[in-house]
C-alpha cells in the first residue's frame, strides 16, 4: 500500500491531464462542426 501523499499527487496529475484534454477538445469541436456544416452531403 502506497502512502496517501503520492496517491493524491498522482490523482492530481491525471486530473490536470484530463482537464487539458477537455479544453483542447472544446477548442477543436467548433472547427469540426464548422467543417461538418460546410460539407455538402447531409
Amino acid at each position: 500500500m502506497e502512502d496517501m501523499e503520492s496517491y493524491f499527487l498522482r490523482l492530481e496529475g491525471s486530473t490536470l491531464e484530463i482537464k487539458e484534454m477537455t479544453e483542447s477538445t472544446q477548442k477543436s469541436l467548433p472547427k469540426f462542426f464548422k467543417r461538418l456544416s460546410e460539407c455538402p452531403t447531409m
